[in-house]
């Protein structure tokens, strides 16, 4: 898979930053995800790079949104069906982690491939 190009900054009218900054108040968990992890996960993305093939298929789901899925997935103990469909359609899941109004969100089970692409990672790494 292919890596896509990370979007930083969305439309003025997509960005949920812009439409629901009133619905958030600053000690909300996914502003809070927004402004103070969301950053450290965009940093760590050239490490997320080494696990995709950039001459491979279709364009791969963005890897920091799919590690911030996992973090809130792991937070929220929900399943990888109930994550996909938060991405699509929660508010505040969207605002963590960046995601246009108009996400469309992706199938569930590349949750599941993210983690195993995970651990053979650091299997081959000696972790």
């Amino acid at each position: 898979m292919s890596l896509p190009q990370l979007e930083l900054q969305g439309s003025l009218f997509e960005s949920l930053g812009s439409i629901a900054a009133d619905l958030f108040t600053d000690k909300d968990k996914y502003k809070l995800f927004a402004t103070k992890v969301w950053p450290v996960l965009v940093e760590r993305r050239q490490q997320l790079e080494e696990l995709y093939n950039s001459d491979n298929g279709r364009p791969a789901i963005e890897p920091v949104v799919l590690l911030g899925v996992l973090i809130f997935q792991f937070l929220e103990r929900v399943p990888d069906r109930q994550a996909a469909e938060l991405v699509k359609y929660h508010l505040g899941w969207k605002l963590a982690l960046n995601l246009k109004l108009s996400y469309q969100g992706f199938h569930f089970t590349n949750l599941s491939i993210s983690r195993s692409t995970h651990r053979q990672r650091q299997k081959r790494s000696g972790f």
